[in-house]
């Protein structure tokens, strides 16, 4: 087998076993779904079956184009004809990342060749399976797979597929969309680009976003909030939870320079820390490739054009928020590709090195692993025995129930049980008003169910929502909900039925 080829093989083989590896559970347990799956893209069960989600609030919302990717949509539309969605987004991790591995050794390939490249691929591997990228059926899990592919289509000049590649990526992920183009733009500004492809790869990008997004602009969930309205709301980090812009919640309470100065340099010191490590790691190499006849490789230039242009977005998506999406996606995904191209790299010179001593590579490649192994996140949910009990149960109600569930535990009900919930852990992210102001007055509704000792009020919200069934967690004290009458129990759940 050529070498190119035995290395190209080599890279896919291992990406695809790794991924195997990480993702076993699937193969034994129906339950295990990306955390984000079971509460962005539930609502694909209408496939199976209309009459699923009919008049659901959140799902009306979740279905909008701006929300949902129309290939992904496509994709599971398409494959509920054979399996259940929940089946399709266990699956698609395996193919999203072959191809995505597939591309980024194409790209690797020609900046210094296919021993380079798999080892580029290697890195990127081990970072994606510690870190977990590849959400599984979800539009960002393509992040990587439609970048790669775009660099590497912008690389070797193609006329043809890379307008096609730009209109793919506004369809799936505008994220990587925007920043292709302010990519592709700044490369033919510097003549490394021809200027009549590049007008007709941004016109198909763009004619594809405005047709997706403002052609067809729904408002009657409201404008989409600001920055400054972002950060006065603490609702955006309930539970702890990350908050949707990058500065922590903590930094945006305090009120001085120095203690925001103070605060950042606090969260931002692991990070430097790392950043010292692998470029003395590097300093090293370096020091020793100058000492031998093994030329040092230098990093492309589309890895800093990426990081520049990646970290212009970050700034000017705080300033129009959620109209170029979440602002950290534009350095979570592009940053850690500068350690990540680093360490391929430093593995590739070692191996030219050290052609002589293989079992120096050999000892480089187990250690990588073994620390990968250490950090290793399949990002798959667990469902305790007694929540599936619960959830059976839920199934069994009238498929036009609206059920109330502490937040956590409401965010499986839609996805197993196939019910509509009034709120859930992941639907209280403010991007529209009007729909934000109505998960807040859920989320006030759901905590006066739970707290009220009048039973009178609980009756009250119940009928304004039309709630059919409220689960009680036992671990949890609750006042007057509990005169309801229990309709199913576990140790340590309860189902009431509001239903006279």
């Amino acid at each position: 087998m050529h070498k190119a080829a035995k290395s190209q093989t080599n890279a896919l083989l291992f990406s695809l076993v790794l991924a195997l590896i990480v993702e076993h559970r699937i193969f034994t347990d129906p339950m295990a779904i990306n955390d984000d799956v079971r509460n962005q893209i539930y609502w694909m069960a209408r496939f199976i079956n209309p009459d699923y989600f009919a008049n659901d609030y959140i799902a009306s919302y979740m279905t909008q184009p701006s929300m949902i990717s129309p290939v992904f949509s496509w994709i599971y539309h398409l494959g509920s004809l054979i399996v259940d969605p929940k089946l399709i987004s266990q699956y698609l991790p395996f193919p999203i990342i072959t191809l995505t591995t597939f591309f980024l050794f194409k790209l690797s390939e020609t900046h210094a060749g296919p021993r380079y490249a798999y080892w580029i691929c290697f890195t990127f591997n081990l970072y994606i399976w510690a870190m977990n990228y590849i959400a599984g059926g979800l539009p960002r899990s393509s992040f990587y797979l439609l970048f790669f592919a775009f660099l590497w289509l912008m690389t070797i000049k193609s006329r043809i597929w890379l307008p096609v590649c730009l209109a793919l990526q506004a369809l799936c992920y505008p994220t990587v969309c925007f920043m292709s183009m302010i990519i592709l733009s700044t490369e033919t500004l510097a003549r490394r680009y021809n200027p009549k492809a590049t007008l007709t790869a941004l016109a198909s990008a763009a004619l594809v976003i405005y047709f997706r997004y403002f052609y067809h602009r729904n408002h009657s969930f409201g404008e989409l909030i600001n920055f400054s309205e972002t950060i006065k709301l603490p609702e955006c980090f309930i539970d702890g939870r990350r908050c949707v812009i990058m500065l922590p919640y903590s930094v945006t309470q305090l009120n001085t320079q120095p203690e925001i100065f103070l605060s950042l340099i606090t969260k931002l010191a692991p990070y430097v820390l790392a950043g010292v490590i692998i470029l003395s790691l590097c300093y090293l190499l370096i020091n020793k490739l100058l000492l031998s006849k093994v030329k040092y490789q230098a990093q492309p230039s589309y890895l800093w054009t990426s990081t520049y242009v990646s970290l212009g977005l970050f700034i000017l998506a705080h300033i129009i928020l959620f109209y170029l999406y979440l602002p950290h996606r534009y350095i979570s995904y592009t940053l850690p590709l500068i350690s990540i191209f680093f360490i391929g790299t430093w593995f590739y010179q070692a191996e030219e090195l050290y052609k002589n001593k293989p079992i120096i590579i050999k000892l480089l490649t187990v250690t990588a692993l073994l620390l990968m192994a250490t950090q290793v996140d399949d990002d798959l949910i667990r469902v305790k025995k007694q929540e599936r009990q619960v959830l059976q149960y839920l199934s069994s109600t009238p498929i036009d129930s609206l059920i109330v569930a502490p937040t956590r535990f409401a965010s499986n009900i839609p996805a197993f049980a196939y019910r509509s919930v009034l709120v859930s852990s992941e639907t209280d992210i403010p991007f529209h008003k009007g729909y934000y102001e109505e998960i807040k007055r859920r989320l006030a509704a759901q905590e006066r169910i739970y707290s009220s000792s009048d039973i009178n009020e609980i009756k009250q919200i119940t009928k304004q929502y039309g709630i059919d069934y409220i689960v009680l967690d036992k671990q949890q004290a609750y006042k007057a909900v509990s005169q309801l009458p229990e309709v199913f129990k576990t140790k340590n759940f309860t189902v009431l039925s509001n239903n006279d």
